[in-house]
């Protein structure tokens, strides 16, 4: 997607997309929790035919989310996988981050078919870092209690 047109549609539906992000990762919201208004639906689902989006709208919100985050990461972290990747799960702005990773969780297609021409070797080596951040997310979000060993976890897994 060109930067223009993630910036005008992030901008466009971006309370929608902050009011997803606050979403329990292990959540289904749907669309009357997330209070959408009949026109943005349907521009959203012209949108969707325009861009042959195979999904359905809570899924194409987290999908202008996770083109966002790649807008965010800048051209240099666009060239390297891992670095785009790395960049989104401990850089990215968390509402954009939960949305991206309740799309991941759901189809990791969407983001690998979107970024990267690489071979399937650094793909199965992200797929494993975006499995293993989902659910540490998931983990802080069910056991606040145990925050500070999945902080530890985290840090091996940036480090890693």
């Amino acid at each position: 997607m060109e930067t223009k047109t993630v910036l005008e549609r992030y901008a466009y539906y971006y309370n929608v997309l902050q009011k997803l992000g606050t979403f329990k990762l292990l959540d289904s919201p749907t669309l009357e929790d997330l209070s959408v208004a009949g026109g943005m639906v349907q521009r959203a689902y012209r949108e969707m035919k325009s861009e042959n989006f195979d999904g359905n709208l809570i899924d194409y919100f987290c999908y202008l989310s996770m083109h966002f985050l790649i807008f965010q990461a800048g051209n240099e972290k666009k060239e390297n996988l891992s670095e785009l990747t790395k960049h989104i799960i401990f850089k990215g702005l968390e509402t954009d981050r939960n949305n991206f990773l309740r799309l991941f969780h759901k189809n990791p297609y969407v983001y690998f078919d979107n970024v990267s021409k690489e071979g399937l070797e650094l793909k199965h080596s992200t797929f494993l870092l975006l499995s293993n951040a989902w659910f540490l997310y998931t983990l802080k979000e069910r056991y606040p209690e145990h925050n500070q060993k999945i902080d530890n976890l985290f840090k091996s897994l940036k480090d890693g």
